[in-house]
């Protein structure tokens, strides 16, 4: 019997002109490999919301919801195409859930995840904690452009999901799932953060070399320019985003993409990269009544004491 996982890696996009051109070249570039069958038990899918009815097209591998594509209805709408997806039979192990403006590195990717995963941890590039309840003010949350969610993650997710009420503001769907599984432990009386690991996450250019913002994960800075191969494919996932001019994205993915997309098949110096990041991981917290945003250590004790 393999021992192959199989890997459903799924894009929110929306009805917008930027997000759909976008989405047309994540297929084109990073996620070329998956179609042309390069990755086998890797399988992408994209959904957008706002149909008069929801269903999965197969053939065009996307997933149209009814929710609204508003920011603030994504936890409804990735619920809905979970829920999609079990209704069309869609089956998978593990779900790989990103956005338009994130290039994967597949190979690296699918080794990662075939490498052995615990079922019960939420595997991301990025951790957060933003003031928002989650259920409390200081717990952390996976950031959802990069975050890997098996089965059993998305079960709880989905069943718990009946219970949610959400506010009309600041709660987008990685949030909500944090909270919905950080709950769930805190219910078991379980330290939530033995249950969160965060393996890197490249930033590419997302704030211009001069920017008066100082912000750096331990592996990659906000303003990070290095495009080097020996740089870039120790991430499974690098943030294309412009937060200065947008229309930037489009070259830059086909760029990065050519870049760490060179197929191979031993990841043994990117697995130790990941390792040691892992275990030195830092998270990002955002406090607006202190106007701070930082870095820290995930690991620091005395400041999870506090949570």
């Amino acid at each position: 019997m393999s021992n192959r996982k199989k890997i459903l890696v799924l894009v929110m996009s929306c009805n917008k002109e930027h997000f759909i051109a976008q989405e047309k070249v994540c297929r084109e570039t990073w996620a070329k490999g998956i179609f042309d069958g390069n990755f086998p038990d890797v399988e992408y899918y994209s959904y957008t919301g706002g149909n008069n009815k929801g269903y999965v097209d197969k053939r065009k591998h996307h997933i149209y919801c009814t929710y609204d594509d508003g920011i603030y209805k994504t936890f409804q709408k990735t619920c809905e195409c979970l829920d999609l997806l079990s209704k069309y039979g869609v089956k998978y192990d593990y779900i790989f859930r990103t956005n338009t403006s994130t290039v994967i590195n597949v190979g690296l990717l699918k080794a990662y995840i075939n490498r052995g995963l615990d079922d019960n941890v939420v595997y991301c590039g990025e951790l957060y904690s933003i003031g928002i309840p989650c259920p409390g003010p200081q717990f952390i949350y996976a950031r959802g452009n990069s975050i890997i969610l098996s089965r059993k993650l998305i079960s709880i997710v989905l069943d718990w999901s009946k219970y949610v009420k959400i506010p009309d503001l600041l709660f987008a769907d990685d949030n909500i799932i944090g909270n919905i599984l950080n709950t769930y432990h805190v219910l078991r009386f379980e330290p939530h953060r033995e249950y969160l690991k965060s393996y890197g996450f490249a930033w590419h250019k997302s704030l211009p070399k001069e920017s008066d913002i100082v912000l750096d994960n331990g592996c990659s800075s906000w303003t990070d320019d290095d495009d080097s191969y020996g740089h870039l494919k120790n991430f499974i996932s690098i943030q294309i985003k412009s937060y200065n001019n947008r229309t930037e994205e489009f070259d830059r993915m086909r760029y990065i993409s050519s870049i760490v997309n060179i197929p191979k098949t031993d990841y043994s110096d990117e697995f130790e990269f990941i390792d040691k990041y892992s275990a030195n991981a830092k998270y990002f917290l955002n406090d607006r009544k202190k106007n701070i945003s930082t870095y820290l250590d995930f690991n620091d004790k005395k400041r999870a004491q506090k949570v």
